[in-house]
């Protein structure tokens, strides 16, 4: 059974745990049940039947959970935290759990359990693991900090629920030692609402921080190019703006987009016009994941990976043909400055030479529609650039011109 399949039986068997309880128990519980304490004790009261509410909860937020990744936009994005997201959904779906179970047992022996630091504890253990789990959240409409500037940017996101993890885990951390250590009642409160207050504002302001700087260094970017470029020509330009990109947004490229980067590979120059070259377009994410996955195995590199662009196009030639390699060179180079031209980011990916023969990626390249006799010479990674970077300096003497 995969780690996947048990955590889903565990979602749910959680999720219908407490529905359960609260059917055995229902015949038994008083008429008025505690629903609400103090740092001393029960102080609010409600009709038995509201137990029904507590003990649906997790089950709602089970189907809630299953179907936001269906109807948000950014959907395809879950993919690549659904680890964590699982993980999360876990952690609820259990804090509904136990919050039915301690209403269950104060109602049938009210005063076996500090109610009022427990749910302190259970709180601050809730925000220790979303504290943990917001850093590998992606950008997605339903969880997470979501304003405008996040929802705008990767980077911006990326960077907000960094610090965001950080206040989390802080606060979650303050509510446990409080909890565990109970002096001062008092202090518990001020803590946890100045934490709280922290947590909320803190990264939304940051969010807004990251925008304005953004915006600044793309104006001054511009500026600059701007003032380099005057006089040159588009394909000058085009030239000396490409960048190779390590940061992708989550934005998906059109199949439209995919095969005009083809189309300028299929006319690059090649040995006696030969055109022996083979491309294969990859874009679907598990693939991705699987080539990542291959790739690091075979060189021992187990984080190996795409730097989360979207799309990779492998650029393969007959085995042992004299020109594979310029050939699918010059392929590669035409498609990243169409793709720079295009207002996407690319960057070469060479490690597909270094497992030529990995019996396991080829059979994985044969499988994904690599024909038999040909092998991956070069490729690029292409997306929406996430970043802006600077282009490092030219190395000196490296022209002899012969007049």
């Amino acid at each position: 059974m995969s780690k996947k399949s048990r955590k889903t039986i565990l979602i749910w068997a959680l999720s219908l745990l407490p529905l359960l309880a609260t059917m055995i128990a229902w015949g038994f519980l008083p008429e008025e049940i505690p629903v609400h304490w103090n740092s001393v004790g029960p102080d609010g009261y409600a009709d038995n039947s509201i137990i029904w509410l507590f003990a649906s909860l997790g089950a709602f937020m089970a189907i809630l959970f299953t179907i936001l990744p269906l109807i948000d936009p950014n959907g395809k994005n879950y993919q690549r935290f659904i680890e964590y997201y699982e993980i999360f959904t876990l952690v609820v779906v259990g804090f509904f759990a136990i919050i039915t179970g301690i209403i269950l047992s104060e109602s049938f022996r009210p005063g076996q359990l500090e109610v009022g630091l427990l749910i302190v504890l259970m709180v601050g253990l809730l925000f220790l693991v979303i504290g943990n789990l917001m850093p590998k959240l992606k950008k997605n409409y339903f969880i997470g900090i979501r304003n405008p500037w996040t929802l705008s940017d990767s980077d911006i996101w990326n960077r907000t629920h960094r610090l965001g993890g950080i206040i989390f885990f802080v606060f979650g951390l303050c509510l446990t030692l409080w909890a565990l250590m109970p002096v001062w009642p008092w202090l518990i409160y001020l803590v946890s609402a100045l934490a709280l207050v922290t947590a909320i504002f803190v990264p939304y302001i940051y969010s807004y921080y990251c925008f304005r700087q953004k915006q600044k260094r793309e104006q001054t970017v511009a500026a600059k190019e701007t003032d380099d470029a005057a006089g040159l020509s588009e394909v000058m330009k085009n030239l000396l703006e490409r960048r190779s990109i390590r940061a992708y947004t989550d934005e998906v490229l059109s199949h439209a987009q995919l095969e005009q980067l083809v189309l300028a590979g299929q006319y690059a120059p090649s040995g006696k016009n030969l055109q022996e070259w083979h491309f294969v377009v990859v874009e679907n994410r598990e693939v991705l994941g699987r080539l990542e996955q291959l790739i690091g195995k075979a060189l021992n590199r187990p984080n190996y990976n795409f730097y989360g662009a979207p799309v990779i196009i492998l650029c393969a030639n007959k085995k042992g043909a004299r020109n594979a390699m310029a050939d699918c060179s010059a392929a590669l180079q035409n498609m990243m400055l169409a793709a720079s031209d295009m207002g996407l980011g690319t960057c070469w990916i060479n490690q597909f030479r270094d497992v030529w023969e990995d019996d396991e990626m080829n059979a994985y390249l044969a499988e994904i529609g690599l024909p038999e006799g040909y092998q991956v010479q070069c490729s690029t990674i292409v997306g929406y650039p996430a970043q802006n970077p600077e282009a490092p300096a030219r190395k000196q003497g490296t022209v002899t011109y012969v007049k």
